[in-house]
């Protein structure tokens, strides 16, 4: 506590001097680097007892019993690990300062100086390294074993804490008379497909969060989250398409929209971030990347158009809702969602869905259909074409193809869903046979999650 009391001593000090603390923000990141430059020295008994030392502190001391902790590299001796200052090394070679090589030096006498009268030696050392931070043994560690003493007994020993392997045991569910209930008005309300795909994913998790709907709680967002980016994204798109609906674009109509990009963007960032101080920090390389993307997704249209494309868009966020008809389902059900775009690209319809993410071209492709009940890498394709199933019933097309805009893989263009013919043959039409494949593997879907002998087990 009384270190404490002399770390905000020494801010007040730093303040009072220079006065650049003007926010509890500015005051915290302070705080942090005066307390990482920070040490506690141990306080105890000199005279009986454990003495708690650092290495300086035992110069001209002698025990017969030293026990050593942290011998890493790194750490005894610090190396350039230890040193914070803001000149550079050469520099201070140049101008003949004293470096982390002399510190390192005083610190191998007080090391060897430390163990010269012992009669017992403990040295500590931690092996354990990730993928980021590697540990080793200290130089002092090694020099020790190259220079061993005949009458000298080394001991050298792994100390490893016992572990037992913890037995997860997985949740199960049981569908009850209420948990049917439940999923009897969710089937009349409609089942989106990311709510289906959740089941895919893990039945577990659609029985949290679409029959529960226990969800993660949602803090005031400081920072732009992930499903906040794309929020941002989609809004800013549809409110710059919105004035072209139903006409061919031009390059013109796509530079009028380019002008309008950082405009839209302020707009719903304020919107959904609620905060004045979305341009600092976090936020605003958010900000930027969120402008970078719909500048490169503008001037990829432009550069469709230039060659040659014919692009109409007909809608934006369309709410659908339909009917899946089924006399093996034990109630009526709905599917449900939100296209976000709908257009003639070429003369064909095409229904577009973006993903801020990234988007596999292969997990678009089918050749095995249960795959899409089975495996979530399929998702995206599973949920195009639940947007063209529904685009059929609610329409009179019947000739669709389904898409996704990557954010991330702009140059990708935009990756379509396709049925695979055969080697490198693709077929990008959602046909009705496609669509009477599609219905097939839903039902077995929907067949499992309605089934009350089935219970909702964790994967």
């Amino acid at each position: 506590m009384y270190r404490f009391y002399q770390l905000f001593n020494q801010l007040k000090l730093l303040q009072g001097q220079y006065g650049y603390i003007d926010s509890v923000k500015t005051l915290y990141h302070f705080y942090l680097d005066v307390l990482q430059k920070s040490k506690l020295d141990f306080v105890g008994e000199p005279l009986e007892g454990l003495q708690l030392m650092g290495v300086l502190e035992s110069r001209n001391l002698d025990f017969e019993n030293v026990i050593i902790a942290s011998v890493n590299e790194g750490v005894l001796p610090s190396g350039r690990r230890g040193e914070n200052s803001f000149i550079p090394y050469d520099v201070k070679i140049a101008l003949g300062l004293p470096t982390y090589k002399e510190r390192d030096a005083i610190f191998s006498y007080h090391f060897y100086r430390l163990l010269q009268r012992a009669k017992t030696i403990d040295l500590f050392y931690d092996m354990n390294s990730n993928a980021l931070n590697g540990k080793e043994k200290s130089r002092f560690v090694l020099q020790l074993l190259a220079q061993r003493i005949d009458k000298h007994q080394v001991i050298h020993q792994i100390k490893a804490p016992e572990v037992y392997p913890v037995v997860n045991t997985l949740i199960k569910v049981q569908k009850d008379e209420q948990v049917m209930q439940r999923l009897k008005v969710m089937a009349e309300n409609g089942l989106s497909p990311s709510a289906l795909t959740n089941y895919v994913l893990n039945p577990l998790i659609f029985y949290k969060q679409n029959v529960l709907q226990v969800y993660e709680e949602r803090d005031v967002e400081e920072t732009v989250e992930a499903r906040t980016f794309g929020d941002i994204v989609h809004a800013t798109l549809e409110a710059l398409y919105k004035p072209v609906l139903h006409k061919v674009l031009t390059k013109k109509d796509i530079l009028t929209m380019k002008s309008l990009v950082s405009n839209t963007v302020d707009k719903y960032f304020q919107e959904k971030l609620k905060s004045s101080e979305y341009k600092q920090g976090k936020n605003l390389l958010i900000y930027n990347v969120i402008l970078e993307y719909l500048h490169r997704f503008l001037d990829k249209e432009i550069a469709e158009i230039e060659n040659g494309t014919s692009i109409k868009v007909l809608d934006l966020e369309v709410q659908l809702k339909v009917p899946f008809d089924s006399e093996h389902l034990p109630f009526p059900v709905n599917i449900k969602g939100i296209v976000d775009r709908v257009e003639l690209r070429n003369g064909i319809l095409h229904i577009i869905d973006y993903k801020t993410g990234a988007v596999s071209a292969q997990n678009l492709g089918v050749t095995n259909w249960d795959l899409l009940i089975t495996d979530f890498k399929y998702s995206k394709a599973f949920q195009l074409l639940t947007y063209a199933f529904m685009y059929y019933q609610s329409t009179e097309v019947k000739n669709i193809w389904a898409g996704n805009f990557s954010f991330k893989r702009l140059n990708e263009g935009l990756v379509r869903f396709h049925t695979k013919i055969s080697r490198g043959e693709k077929d990008y039409n959602i046909s009705e046979a496609v669509i009477q494949e599609y219905k097939t593997i839903t039902e077995k879907l929907l067949l499992e999650i309605f089934n009350p002998k089935i219970p909702f087990q964790e994967v």
